[in-house]
């Protein structure tokens, strides 16, 4: 009977370890911009036969990390915001071997249902792992909001025709404005379109029609436009 009980509690001591193996992070904080929003639930995870892992995420606060505003969708355009979480995971010596992050193409749908998170709710994201190896795992994050640049330009065309002009420069590098000469007013706009090509800006002029005029700005016509 005395060896019946202790075969018993061995039994129920190996379930208890094994409940206990899997990867814990090693703090509920999450590195970088979206660390105010979400924290990882602290508890051990296991990878399944394909080694992906799902981390347990918690939104603590309403929103995302400013510019973002209420209704911009995810995206690599103008006026949309890509959230990265990152995953390293840590060996039994404490050193990162392996890391992983999600991708808004692979990641979307699980993004989008996280973000849709009350406060107090949790969601998922699936992160690459050899399981074998793996014992803690750190999770970091990045945040960027896509916006177009705006830039207002002032000087002269030649030596003596002042003018103005307003450039608007998409995520892509793809530019387009108008400017203006102040003799005329800033009613007899000239408008202005092309691409950024590293510090190298062709940009083809059009009138109100939008028919083509000729292409300026290139080489050392932008040095007369200074800002």
């Amino acid at each position: 009977m005395r060896e019946l009980g202790l075969a018993l509690f061995a039994l129920v001591l190996v379930a208890f370890t094994s409940c206990g193996n899997g990867i814990t992070p090693v703090t509920e904080k999450i590195d970088g911009p979206l660390g105010d929003y979400f924290e990882v639930v602290s508890k051990p995870y296991q990878a399944n036969e394909e080694g992906m892992v799902a981390l347990e995420l918690k939104r603590i606060k309403d929103g995302l990390p400013a510019p973002w505003q209420q209704g911009m969708a995810m995206g690599t355009d103008d006026n949309t915001f890509e959230p990265v979480f990152k995953a390293e995971f840590i060996d039994k010596d404490g050193k990162v071997f392996s890391t992983d992050e999600t991708d808004i193409s692979f990641n979307r749908s699980e993004l989008t249902d996280l973000f849709k998170k009350p406060v107090g709710e949790i969601g998922s994201l699936a992160f690459g792992v050899n399981a074998k190896v793996a014992k803690q795992v750190k999770m970091g994050s990045d945040f960027t909001v896509r916006q177009p640049t705006k830039i207002n330009l002032s000087g002269f065309m030649g030596r003596n025709l002042p003018v103005c002009m307003s450039l608007l420069i998409s995520t892509h590098g793809n530019v387009k404005g108008a400017y203006y000469y102040k003799r005329y007013g800033p009613t007899a706009l000239l408008y202005l379109k092309g691409d950024l090509k590293g510090d190298d800006l062709p940009l083809m002029e059009y009138n109100t029609r939008k028919a083509c005029i000729r292409e300026n700005l290139r080489g050392g016509h932008e040095q007369q436009i200074q800002g």
